[in-house]
């Protein structure tokens, strides 16, 4: 019997987290929230034209976290970016919240993206976890235009 499933970013405006928040001169001050990057716009910016993506300050390994709600399947991460600096970066899926998820199975280790703008997708080998996350290993701001995670829930 072939069964085919149509897969849905289950990410989609899911809980999120990051390590810390920074506060763009372009966004009035205003804080650059973790959930920015999971509200399905992938033009990152607003109507306006003022840049609206998840951000951390300027910190040692920051990491950023969605919350799928139920333990999935997670088969693809896609990752869209506006700049280059999120390069190399790790994607982990698991059921561990501590430490944002570092401790988590590895999907993807030293994960890049294309130019300025650039959008991938990543497959991982059927990792099993209720959280999703990206983290750099090094000091720097993680900035994150748009996370999707398409998966199966689990029952």
């Amino acid at each position: 019997m072939n069964r085919f499933y149509e897969l849905k970013n289950i990410a989609f405006n899911k809980p999120t987290e990051q390590l810390t928040t920074c506060k763009g001169l372009w966004t009035g001050w205003r804080p650059l929230s973790s959930s920015y990057a999971n509200d399905g716009d992938k033009r990152c910016t607003d109507s306006i034209g003022t840049r609206i993506h998840a951000c951390t300050t300027h910190v040692l390994n920051p990491f950023w976290k969605v919350d799928l709600e139920h333990t999935a399947v997670v088969l693809n991460v896609t990752v869209k970016n506006n700049n280059n600096r999120i390069n190399p970066f790790d994607i982990r899926v698991g059921n561990m919240d501590t430490n944002g998820g570092r401790n988590n199975a590895l999907c993807v280790a030293g994960a890049t993206l294309p130019d300025e703008g650039g959008m991938k997708n990543f497959t991982c080998p059927e990792t099993e976890g209720r959280y999703v996350s990206i983290h750099l290993s090094r000091k720097e701001n993680l900035i994150l235009c748009e996370v999707e995670v398409y998966g199966i829930y689990l029952r």
